[in-house]
C-alpha cells in the first residue's frame, strides 16, 4: 500500500566539503532506481544507520532518523547530515567509470560514518532494487529548504 506524506528536510550550513570517486556499481545501481520512479527522486531507508537516503540525479542526501528537527514557518523536517553531491557535468563515456561528488557533512558526525554510509547505501539500494519498493513511497513528495544560520 503505498504512502501519502509530504517530507520537509533542512539544509544548514555545510561544515565540510571533500572531492571523492564513487564506485561505478553504487553510481549504476542509483541510476536504476531512479529509472523505476516516477518522480525525479527516490527513497532508500539505511535500516541498519536509521538514516534516510533521497536520490535524485545531481545528488544523494541522508538524512538521521534520530537527527534535529527545526522548523520555520510552517515547515518542519529534520536536517540534512550528509550529501554527495556529483559534480561532473559531463556525461560518462562507460557504465564502468567511477564518478566524481563532494561528500559535505552538515553535522558534526564521526569520519567513520562517512565509510559506514557507503556500506550501508550499497547493501540497501541493491536490496531496494532486488525488491522493487517504488510502489511503497511512490506518492511521497521531498522539499529541502536551505537553513541559514
Amino acid at each position: 500500500m503505498a504512502q501519502n506524506s509530504r517530507e520537509v528536510f533542512f539544509r544548514p550550513e555545510e561544515l565540510s566539503r571533500t572531492a571523492k570517486l564513487l564506485s561505478p556499481q553504487i553510481f549504476n545501481l542509483c541510476q536504476l532506481l531512479l529509472n523505476q520512479s516516477t518522480r525525479p527522486f527516490t527513497i532508500v531507508p539505511l535500516r541498519a544507520m536509521q538514516y534516510l537516503s533521497i536520490i535524485s540525479r545531481s545528488e544523494i542526501i541522508f538524512i538521521d532518523g534520530n537527527g534535529r528537527y527545526h522548523s520555520r514557518g510552517e515547515f518542519t523536517g529534520r536536517c540534512i547530515g550528509y550529501a554527495w553531491q556529483f559534480t561532473s557535468n559531463s556525461p560518462r563515456t562507460s557504465i564502468c567509470e567511477s564518478v566524481d561528488y563532494d561528500f559535505v557533512r552538515y553535522c558534526d558526525e564521526r569520519s567513520s560514518d562517512e565509510y559506514r554510509l557507503v556500506t550501508e547505501f550499497s547493501r540497501d539500494a541493491d536490496s531496494q532494487l532486488k525488491k522493487n519498493y517504488r510502489e511503497k513511497y511512490q506518492n511521497w513528495q521531498c522539499e529541502i529548504i536551505p537553513l541559514k544560520q
